[in-house]
């Protein structure tokens, strides 16, 4: 199997998994996300804790022997905090050239 084929599928999972965090904050379920940005914005060691919440998820998949479907959910939910948190960062960088950007973008650019 050629590792690129499901690429596309857990890129979009991602995806969606981080649209789906940002409207149970609209919700109100919680009051920001590692993305927020100004007023409310989490600290860095608060995203840190969010992202160690998800990672104990993942290990507590794998303790109680949860089957795959379900690690990769886990999995899925901890990758859209990084990505969250990426996302605020590079928002709140000074300069857009200074901006971090996957390297698919910068090649559309």
């Amino acid at each position: 199997m050629h590792p690129t084929k499901d690429l596309h599928a857990i890129y979009e999972a991602i995806t969606t998994e981080r649209m789906r965090q940002e409207e149970l904050r609209s919700m109100g379920k919680f009051a920001a996300t590692c993305a927020t940005t100004g007023v409310g914005q989490m600290t860095e060691f608060e995203c840190f804790s969010v992202l160690g919440e998800e990672v104990g998820e993942v290990s507590r998949a794998l303790l109680d022997g949860a089957d795959v479907s379900q690690v990769i959910t886990e999995l899925i939910q901890t990758a859209a905090v990084c990505v969250a948190w990426i996302e605020r960062l590079s928002a709140n960088m000074v300069e857009p050239s200074e901006r971090v950007e996957p390297a698919a973008l910068q090649a559309k650019q």
